[in-house]
């Protein structure tokens, strides 16, 4: 999964990553789980944003969407 992530976009043009909803959901709890045992208090407010916006994305699909 992380492999996606290392992905470089053309110059001027935002990255593009391609995830399943299971993908999906199993970072959304990997992510969190990073931001609750770090103890870097920066670290665990950019994970916990991260996560919130995962989790957006999540929120707008429901299985009978997949």
């Amino acid at each position: 999964m992380t492999n996606r992530l290392q992905a470089v976009p053309q110059p001027g043009q935002r990255p593009l990553f391609h995830f399943t909803l299971d993908d999906l959901d199993e970072l959304a709890g990997s992510v969190a789980a990073e931001a609750n045992h770090t103890k870097n208090r920066v670290l665990q407010e950019q994970l916990d944003q991260l996560c919130d916006r995962i989790e957006s994305v999540l929120s707008k699909y429901t299985d009978a969407d997949v």
